[in-house]
C-alpha cells in the first residue's frame, strides 16, 4: 500500500509544477539567500583590505577600521539594491 494520502473524494490531484518553477514563497527564500549570500561577498571582500597579507598593496588598509565598517555597509546596501533591481 502506497504512504501516499489520497485526495480527497471529487477532487483531482494537483498538477505538478513546472520543472524549475518555483511557488512565491520559495522564489522570495532563493532571493533572500542570493541577497545574503551578495551581501557576505562584498563585506568579505572589503574586509580584505584590512588584512595583512590579503590587502598589502590595498588602498583600504590604511584606513580606521570603522571608516572600512561603514564602506562595507554601505556597499552591503547597495548590492542588494542593485540585486533586487535586476531580478525583478
Amino acid at each position: 500500500m502506497s504512504s501516499r494520502a489520497c485526495p480527497a473524494a471529487g477532487s483531482a490531484p494537483a498538477a505538478p509544477a513546472a520543472p524549475g518553477a518555483l511557488v512565491p514563497a520559495a522564489a522570495q527564500q532563493r532571493a533572500a539567500t542570493q541577497d545574503r549570500a551578495a551581501v557576505e561577498d562584498m563585506v568579505c571582500a572589503v574586509m580584505q583590505g584590512k588584512h595583512d597579507r590579503l590587502g598589502s598593496s590595498s588602498p583600504l588598509r590604511v584606513l580606521p577600521l570603522d571608516i572600512c565598517k561603514y564602506i562595507a555597509d554601505a556597499a552591503a546596501t547597495y548590492v542588494v539594491a542593485m540585486h533586487r533591481w535586476a531580478c525583478c
